[in-house]
């Protein structure tokens, strides 16, 4: 079995282990290359299971923003138009270590 670990990051959740690269939320005042760490929700390793959370480490590898997402709002009858569009900020985090069992 493998190790693993729950993190969380702007209101979502993602499994992730050692090694892997995750596009995150962008982290306020970090750029390409340092250091961040991320709250565990729950840590696994060969069966064993905690719960009591812990930090996981990781290096920001790059950063950019998303594909462009249109937000349209109309109202019916009254000729009220409105589109808007939204591109969201990352960071690709690779994970450097997870905490253990």
């Amino acid at each position: 079995m493998e190790r693993y670990a729950v993190i969380q990051n702007g209101g979502k959740q993602y499994r992730v282990k050692e090694g892997d690269i995750v596009r995150l939320e962008r982290f306020a005042e970090k750029t390409e290359g340092d250091k961040v760490e991320m709250q565990v929700l729950a840590a696994h390793n060969d069966g064993a299971i905690n719960l009591e959370g812990g930090t996981a480490t990781g290096t920001i590898v790059a950063e950019g923003r998303d594909k462009k997402i249109i937000v349209f709002k109309k109202r019916r009858t009254t000729t009220y138009r409105r589109t808007n569009g939204h591109r969201q900020n990352f960071h690709d985090v690779r994970i450097d270590g997870i905490p253990t069992v």
